[in-house]
């Protein structure tokens, strides 16, 4: 490069770099609004309300993040949002709390909790088709079900039982602040996140369970999904849930032992067309499994499953002795050995 062009660059280089920035004010706190959520964390079967205290349930921990969204009331289309990761605790319970900017109107704001692990929520942008959901099982679980439903052309969906979901919405009006402003409910009190999942015991009685190292339960005619706002389930989802059984306490007088498990759901599908049946796979110390499907349609309309949300089978299963293999070596040797954890990834 000459001089000559060496010094008209160096002339012309501050114009290109004051031309490609731009003076941008600090952000002011105008239309920043404070939201606080709390959250009821009351849930039957789940946190209250247990069956049996001394069972195992399954494990619940106090969300930590919410997603927080406003949106256009006539589109339903999200205009703003926050994840909320702050915690805190006052004389009306636990919340999270953050500030949102948005613009003044009035605006739809739905919060739900955003960790979930098998829980997934699809159309997060538009408020009012959200709706929460959870993948199918995994193939190798698939692979392994010897209940017939598994395995026909047009099978339920066989699906993972959801996390609790917590979600609360309301209709809120934003003024033009130049201060920080605090979104209150319109009723005037305070945003609640309540669960929109629901939570079911399950027990039956078997007799032959030494001959058992693992249990598992289909359960068909449930939804699949259920949409955020205004919660209600979709029920043209229908699909089976797939969830683990427990072993719980042994009655020596009649030879039988409880299994049991807790489950979640979006809801029973409504109508007397809808067959609930609940399938066990028990694999036994050879390696093959024994399943029994039992109509369970009718406990829900007893006083335990209205009550409760507890479904308590009075029907024995009675577990075959296995016959041993048709193999070389080795004889007749059931073990009663401790139940089997199984492990699988989820497909998220």
């Amino acid at each position: 490069m000459s001089n000559r062009a060496l010094t008209y660059f160096l002339y012309l280089l501050p114009l290109f770099v004051f031309s490609s920035c731009q003076f941008r004010p600090l952000e002011e706190m105008s239309n920043t609004h404070y939201l606080r959520v709390y959250l009821d964390e009351s849930i039957i079967n789940l946190t209250e309300g247990f069956y049996n205290e001394n069972y195992l349930r399954p494990a619940y921990s106090t969300p930590e993040v919410l997603h927080a969204v406003l949106a256009d009331p006539a589109t339903g289309d999200v205009v703003a949002e926050r994840y909320l990761r702050n915690h805190g605790e006052d004389a009306y319970g636990h919340y999270l709390d953050g500030y949102v900017i948005c613009e003044p109107g009035e605006w739809e704001l739905l919060v739900w909790n955003f960790d979930t692990e098998t829980t997934q929520v699809r159309n997060e942008r538009k408020v009012f088709d959200a709706m929460g959901y959870t993948n199918e099982i995994a193939s190798h679980l698939r692979a392994g079900l010897t209940n017939s439903r598994s395995k026909t052309d047009e099978p339920e969906r066989i699906v993972y039982d959801p996390d609790p979901l917590l979600v609360a919405q309301d209709r809120v009006i934003l003024p033009y602040t130049d201060e920080i402003d605090t979104l209150k409910a319109s009723n005037g009190g305070r945003f609640v996140a309540q669960c929109i999942t629901q939570t079911w015991y399950l027990q039956v009685k078997v007799k032959g369970m030494k001959f058992v190292t693992s249990a598992r339960s289909l359960l068909s005619g449930m939804a699949g999904s259920k949409w955020l706002w205004n919660p209600r389930m979709n029920e043209e989802d229908p699909v089976t849930l797939y969830f683990d059984m427990n072993q719980g306490d042994r009655n020596d007088s009649d030879d039988t032992d409880i299994v049991y498990a807790t489950f979640s759901t979006f809801g029973r599908l409504p109508g007397a067309t809808n067959n609930l049946q609940v399938t066990f796979d028990f694999v036994t110390t050879y390696g093959t499994t024994y399943c029994e499907t039992l109509d369970i349609t009718l406990k829900f309309d007893e006083d335990e499953a209205l009550q409760h949300q507890w479904i308590l089978l009075d029907k024995d299963v009675v577990i075959e002795i296995p016959e041993p293999p048709e193999i070389g070596g080795g004889g007749f040797n059931p073990g009663v050995g401790e139940w089997d954890d199984i492990e699988t990834d989820l497909i998220i």
